[in-house]
């Protein structure tokens, strides 16, 4: 049995790699599996430099296997403009929905911040619901918002504010957890309660301060 790779070996490392890149091409082309289609992908753009042949696999594959973080990923490129395109915001939209559709919290989150920019709040609101749901907490906040203070299309709904704003703080995110302390203070949504006001709002200080300690 072969002994571990030395990577600090120029030539052991640069074979290891090839025999990666290897594997990946034949797991994905052959096995047609999308997981490894994915990381090929990854490996063309990280450890190869290639964008332009990383686009092209991400781009098959989510058309074909409907894997959506390749969507997600080839959205980026066309975002950037990366691979030899130029930047198109239209068409990363277009795959960012593929993606979300495909299950990938993060193309829902991109789809929905899109809308956002553009003020289409109902598709926004379909979107980050979505991410929420796929456990994106920043997209629950983003959302409670929405419900907090009223968009176009999308009116004012305290219960389903605190509902999300619950769901982020439990999972600490810290402007959450404020919210709820004031909906909680004020009856809004919730069943007044002064006792659970003051919890979230040392939870959220809590939060601050472990934040601000971590940036000193």
């Amino acid at each position: 049995m072969n002994g571990p790779h030395n990577w600090t070996d120029e030539k052991g490392a640069a074979e290891s790699l090839k025999n990666m890149g290897t594997d990946l091409r034949f797991q994905c082309y052959h096995e047609n599996d999308a997981t490894s289609c994915h990381q090929l992908g990854d490996f063309l753009a990280a450890i190869q430099r290639d964008t332009e042949k990383a686009k092209k696999v991400y781009e098959t594959n989510c058309l074909q296997h409907k894997f959506g973080h390749s969507c997600y990923e080839y959205g980026q490129q066309l975002l950037k403009g990366r691979g030899g395109m130029k930047k198109n915001m239209k068409d990363a939209y277009e795959f960012y929905t593929k993606g979300c559709e495909y299950g990938h919290a993060g193309s829902c989150r991109n789809a929905g911040l899109v809308e956002r920019s553009e003020k289409n709040y109902r598709r926004a609101e379909s979107h980050l619901g979505k991410a929420c749901n796929l456990n994106d907490i920043d997209c629950c906040y983003i959302l409670s918002t929405f419900y907090l203070e009223g968009k176009e299309g999308v009116p004012v709904d305290h219960a389903k504010a605190a509902k999300l704003s619950q769901k982020a703080c439990d999972q600490g995110h810290l402007y959450s957890c404020v919210n709820l302390s004031i909906l909680y203070r004020k009856g809004l949504g919730v069943e007044k309660n002064l006792e659970l006001a003051q919890k979230y709002h040392a939870k959220a200080k809590e939060m601050y301060q472990e934040q601000k300690a971590q940036m000193s």
